[in-house]
């Protein structure tokens, strides 16, 4: 896997709100689908006592760190 940063995470709440969030993340050469449950786990940690919890990642913009020529 080339190596990528996340730069966008669009959650889900279990009522169905989308919450975009922008941010940089280190470089990752993890398959994203492992990326993605860190991210999700930690997110749902910080906001325990929401009354509408976190229940998924929809989407997830990544960027390369090496452009292909």
């Amino acid at each position: 896997m080339e190596p990528y940063r996340i730069t966008r995470v669009v959650f889900v709440s279990y009522s169905g709100k989308r919450v975009s969030v922008t941010l940089e993340t280190e470089v990752f050469t993890k398959p994203l689908h492992f990326v993605k449950e860190k991210i999700l786990d930690g997110f749902v940690a910080m906001c325990k006592q929401s009354d509408d919890p976190i229940v998924k990642i929809e989407k997830v913009v990544v960027v390369p760190v090496f452009k292909s020529v």
